[in-house]
C-alpha cells in the first residue's frame, strides 16, 4: 500500500468512474449536490470530473512530508493489509469542494480533499 497525490487525470478517472457510490445515488441527490444542474448520472459524473484540481507545488511539498511519514508508519502493516484486502495505492485527490459541500470524503481507494 502506498499513499500518493493523484494527478488531475487520475482524480478525474477515480471520481467519474462507476462504483458503489455512484450506483447508489438517487436522482434528488445529484440534483441537490449540483444545485439542480445535473439531471442524470452522466451529467453528475461530468460535474465531478470538472471539480478535480491539480496540486500546486506548495501543496505537494507540504503533503509529501506527511505522506512520507504515513507510508513509513503504515509500511509494516501494508503487506498484511494488501494480502488480506487486496489494497494497492491510495490516492489523495484535490477538488474545488463543490462536489461534496466543501467536505473531505473517501471514494474507493481515494481520499478527496477540498481546496479549503
Amino acid at each position: 500500500m502506498n499513499i500518493q497525490l493523484a494527478t488531475q487525470r487520475q482524480g478525474i478517472l477515480i471520481l467519474s468512474s462507476e462504483d458503489n457510490y455512484l450506483g447508489a445515488l438517487k436522482n434528488w441527490e445529484y440534483r441537490a449536490k449540483t444545485g439542480g444542474a445535473a439531471k442524470d448520472i452522466d451529467t453528475f459524473r461530468t460535474f465531478l470530473a470538472k471539480q478535480v484540481l491539480s496540486w500546486n507545488q506548495g501543496d505537494k511539498e507540504r503533503l509529501h512530508k506527511i505522506i512520507e511519514s504515513l507510508n513509513h508508519k503504515l509500511g509494516k502493516l501494508s503487506s498484511e493489509i494488501v494480502k488480506k484486502d487486496g489494497l494497492g495505492d491510495i490516492f489523495i485527490i484535490k477538488t474545488t469542494g463543490l462536489d461534496e459541500w466543501k467536505s473531505a470524503y473517501t471514494r474507493d481507494k481515494a481520499i478527496v480533499l477540498p481546496v479549503n
